[in-house]
């Protein structure tokens, strides 16, 4: 990927639209993007990556916080790249989501992030997602990826220059995705853990059933069994002891058995001896009793036949009295009619009162109707002007609201000015304050520097030796050394008091671009208010304008009131008007109904007189052809004759029923003294008692030898339990075991817990693979930035054998042959080291994404520590970076690198805020 063209629109430092024409650089080589601190030279390469993925390249850098501050608020924040893949040109837009003013109205709203991808071939896809996926599946590496391959960030891979095996562990874990390994190991672990378990859950399970053996205090076997339970045996032993208990208890159940068996014929037996006896015991009772009942029914008999003959003498009574009521119920219709019509005369009787009542009412409604319908006529005629008196009143309130308006947009400007004047006086407070800071801080930087030269003959001074010549004059002989300083600061203090300086300097002037930002504001804000004061209020001074504006305010505002009270009243009319427009035909229709109403009322009172004539007529005539009152009173007496035909026939049946059943009993008991005289004629040879105490007897010993039995055939069915699950899990147990043995052998050297072995986890031995190459490539470019001097090994002795070890680094110094870790390297030369092993990372990711090479990285910074030949080696490393054009970018400030490297990109800071780009070459 190389990038053609970048456009930036009020993003980071840019406050207005900023291009980046990459490509006047043309396509390989080196080139240098230099500039003040915070103008925003790493914002180019942040702009590239959020134009690709959505986010800036730094992790402390969140999208939302890429809005410049300098931008005017009708400026979009957005990013456009066009970038080169593959031979063809790809163009992407994108803005985050930000605050920015609302288009209409006061207040703020939300900007939502969009993007925007154009293919080569004039495809154009737009969704946020299929966006981000579009570019990774063109450019075929993440984020995470393209940040580490473009971007060597000094600061960052000095972390992994001087990281530990856990730290670098950690680092090589995100890169390199080896999560999957970690995985491995704790599953390996978990599942050996899990196994071991299950080894002891099947050894106590097998404990239990043991404990579980059931045997008989005085058996013979009973020693046996608490020895095997209260100490450790071999599960043969346990089993062998178990099978013997289970052959002696089925032999002793087998024999209980046969004698339970016996016992039982026995039983069967004189059961039935007993049941004959006590069915001859019952027979005589019976017999006596069915006597007795026999005789008292006979006794009975004569008179329930006479009480017969006397109810049948009533059958001609009862006919007749069917016949009187059947008479009366043959005149109820008459009687229905009666009442009917009664009902009829009095309801018409109500009905001709109501109706005289109503016809009056709706008279009397009538004639209210018409008299509201005038005077509604004449009330509408009166209102026909209220339109028109409407829209003149509104025409002269809209000429007083814009005169109104006019005055409070005036108001706001006011206090816009007003805010504006304390932001002034508090931006340049902040400028004195950042100003003195940071002239004290330049102050004590240059008192240490020139102190630290001072020493610098003296440092030197302490490493001549009698005999050896001075890296200096040449000299083998020192007779007068220079003296260091007690007092002269370290490089460490001289390093921190510069940064500090800068970082105060950088203060002042970011505290003084603010200042006059604001200072041009409340300018414009006061020229904007003289205007508008000249236009309004005449031409008075602005310091007496806000008096004459109040006063011209409340009278305009009084005179809205006052017309606005008019159109209320206006409106108020022209409402009543439609009202009654809508109101005279209803209330028209109204009169038309309720004459009509009238008409019809007076024609049903007529119709009901001549009814109510006819139905009293016909009254009179029922009541002289009826011999009852109403249908009430004639049912009732029809009711009355019925229920004495009722109970006369009743009487007979009962008497006829009660004789039949007599006759039943006296045959029923006949039967029965028949029946047990039979049974009676022969004597059983045993008493009733003497069977049942022999009974007892032999019940009471089947019950002792069932229970024998059944406590022998339970502690054989448990004894023969615990063998087959004893069984069983020894079965288990050899299983466990293997598998055991098995995953713990794996678990050990997956985690690196193999005893007397060096502690490498599986994870970090993968993890050593990718570092050997990484070093491999990054000794390449080491070499060659320190002349041949320093090589950097992965150390292959652990420190113990009690923690992790394998990612540990040291450094192979080929001038005097020894090795050490790389802590002990200096400033520069441990730049040179993170910066050779950022390039041999970023090789070994493209290498593992799949051979993706890019056409253009960056470099950030960390020059400033390298003298000349440094410096020079470290060009020569990055001289090689080019080779296949590839554009290389370096970010910095450094003076000396501006004469080395032509082609640059320049990063200028602007007065009025924001930062300004131009390209040389």
């Amino acid at each position: 990927m190389r990038p053609i063209k970048l456009t930036v629109s009020a993003f980071g430092p840019y406050a207005g639209k900023t291009t980046v024409d990459f490509d006047k650089l043309g396509s390989g080589g080196l080139y240098l993007i230099t500039g003040e601190t915070g103008a925003g030279k790493t914002t180019i390469f942040d702009a590239i990556t959020f134009a690709l993925y959505g986010k800036a390249s730094g992790t402390h850098r969140d999208a939302g916080m890429l809005r410049s501050k300098y931008a005017a608020a009708e400026i979009p924040t957005e990013v456009e790249l066009t970038f080169l893949y593959a031979g063809k040109e790809y163009y992407v837009k994108r803005n985050p989501e930000y605050e920015r003013p609302k288009a209409r109205g006061e207040g703020v709203t939300v900007e939502k992030a969009n993007a925007l991808l154009r293919y080569p071939d004039g495809r154009v896809i737009t969704k946020l997602r299929d966006v981000d996926a579009a570019i990774e599946e063109i450019l075929r590496i993440d984020r995470n990826q393209f940040s580490q391959i473009a971007m060597i960030a000094q600061g960052d891979f000095m972390k992994l220059l001087l990281a530990s095996t856990e730290e670098r562990k950690k680092i090589f874990q995100k890169l390199f995705r080896t999560e999957r390994y970690s995985v491995l190991q704790e599953r390996l672990k978990a599942e050996a853990s899990g196994l071991r378990r299950k080894y002891e859950d099947a050894c106590a399970g097998i404990k239990q059933y043991v404990n579980g053996i059931v045997c008989g205090e005085a058996d013979a076997l009973a020693d046996r069994v608490r020895r095997v339970q209260s100490e450790e045996h071999d599960v043969g032993e346990v089993l062998a002891l178990l099978a013997d208990l289970i052959q002696r208890d089925g032999e002793g159940e087998r024999a209980l058995a046969a004698e339970n068996e016996a016992l039982a014929s026995s039983l069967e037996a004189l059961t039935a001896a007993l049941t004959k006896a006590e069915a001859w015991t019952r027979a005589q009772k019976a017999l006596e009793e069915s006597k007795t009942a026999h005789e008292s029914a006979l006794s009975r008999l004569t008179a329930l036949e006479r009480d017969l003959t006397e109810q049948e003498e009533n059958k001609p009574r009862i006919e007749a009295l069917l016949k009187e009521a059947a008479a009366i119920e043959a005149k109820l219709p008459s009687y229905r009619e009666l009442d009917e019509r009664t009902r009829r005369a009095k309801a018409l009787e109500d009905t001709l009162r109501s109706r005289t009542e109503q016809i009056e009412k709706q008279r009397q409604r009538l004639k209210a109707i018409e008299d509201a319908l005038a005077l509604f006529k004449e009330e509408s005629k009166d209102l026909e002007s209220a339109g028109k008196d409407k829209a003149e009143l509104e025409s002269m309130r809209k000429e007083r609201e814009s005169e109104r308006d006019l005055l409070l947009s005036l108001e706001s400007s006011f206090d816009e000015l007003d805010s504006l004047e304390q932001r002034l006086a508090r931006a340049q407070e902040a400028y004195k304050t950042a100003s003195a800071v940071s002239a004290e801080k330049k102050a004590r930087y240059d008192a240490l520097l020139k102190g630290y030269l001072d020493a610098q003959a003296g440092i030197l001074a302490e490493t001549l030796k009698e005999g050896e010549p001075c890296p200096v004059c040449g000299a083998t002989s020192h007779p007068q050394k220079a003296q260091r300083a007690q007092s002269a600061p370290t490089k460490e203090e001289l390093d921190k008091s510069e940064a500090e300086s800068e970082r105060a300097k950088t203060a002042a002037q970011t505290a003084s671009e603010s200042a006059a930002s604001v200072l041009a504001q409340r300018d414009a804000s006061k020229r904007t208010v003289s205007e508008a004061v000249g236009k309004l209020l005449g031409d008075i001074p602005i310091e007496q304008a806000r008096d004459s504006l109040l006063i011209a305010k409340k009278s305009a505002d009084e005179a809205i009131k006052a017309v606005t009270a008019q159109i209320t009243a206006c409106e108020k009319r022209i409402s009543r008007k439609a009202e009654l427009d809508l109101l005279l035909p209803q209330r028209e229709t109204m009169r038309q109904r309720a004459d009509e109403a009238l008409r019809a009322m007076e024609n049903d009172h007529t119709a009901d007189g001549v009814s109510l004539r006819e139905c009293t007529a016909r009254v009179r005539e029922l009541r002289e052809s009826l011999k009852y009152e109403n249908e009430k009173a004639a049912q009732n007496a029809a009711d009355g004759v019925r229920r004495e035909a009722k109970a006369l026939t009743d009487a007979l049946e009962a008497a006829r029923d009660t004789l039949s059943k007599q006759k039943t009993e006296i045959a029923k008991h006949a039967s029965a003294i028949e029946t047990n005289e039979r049974l009676l004629s022969e004597k059983p040879p045993r008493t009733e008692e003497e069977l049942k105490e022999e009974q007892t007897a032999l019940k009471d010993k089947q019950k002792t030898v069932t229970d024998r039995q059944k406590a022998l055939h339970a502690r054989r069915v448990a004894n023969q339990s615990a063998k087959d699950a004893i069984e069983k899990k020894a079965e288990e147990l050899v299983k466990i075991n293997e598998a055991w043995s098995a995953v713990e052998a794996l678990a050990s050297t997956a985690n690196g817990t193999v005893k007397q072995k060096e502690k490498v986890m599986l994870e970090t031995y993968i993890q050593m693979t990718y570092f050997d190459r990484i070093l491999a490539r990054t000794n390449v470019r080491l070499m060659v930035m320190t002349g041949g001097q320093y090589e950097l090994v992965r150390r292959h002795d652990a420190e113990n054998r009690h923690s992790q070890s394998g990612l540990d680094l040291d450094v192979i110094d080929h001038y005097n042959g020894s090795e050490r870790s790389v802590k002990t390297l200096s400033g520069g030369e441990s730049f040179k080291a993170s910066l050779a092993l950022a390039l041999g990372l970023s090789d070994e990711i493209q290498s593992g994404a799949g051979g993706i090479k890019l056409d253009s990285m960056f470099v950030d910074e960390g020059f400033g520590s390298l003298d000349g030949e440094s410096l020079d080696q470290v060009m020569r490393a990055l001289v090689s970076l080019t080779e296949g054009e590839r554009l290389v970018g370096i970010i910095s400030h450094v003076g000396e690198l501006k004469a080395r490297i032509d082609k640059q990109i320049i990063i200028t800071k602007e007065k009025g805020g924001g930062s300004a780009v131009s390209v040389t070459v």
